[in-house]
């Protein structure tokens, strides 16, 4: 299976000689660390790392998330859920 995932062949063409389930054969695989991860990449709306330091050093200077969200020009949520996110 792997041999064959190596040389370049489809998942789908893998599951027709190994399991009728083409999942089955992408959790073999994955497990024995056939498949890369996929790439991630940040939504192109989400704050940039820039935006979410200058969120850190207000609320560091005690800063409301209204004034926050005001001088970044983003929505109270917005500035809000990422608070929320990092917040550890």
């Amino acid at each position: 299976m792997v041999d064959r995932w190596q040389r370049g062949e489809s998942l789908h063409k893998i599951a027709q000689l190994f399991d009728p389930h083409y999942s089955t054969v992408r959790r073999i695989l994955a497990e024995i660390g056939g498949i890369r991860p996929a790439v991630r990449h940040r939504a192109d709306r989400a704050l940039k790392l820039a935006k979410r330091e200058e969120i850190s050093r207000a609320l560091i200077a005690s800063q409301s998330i209204r004034s926050v969200a005001a001088q970044l020009s983003r929505a109270l949520s917005t500035i809000s859920r990422e608070i929320r996110r990092n917040d550890r």
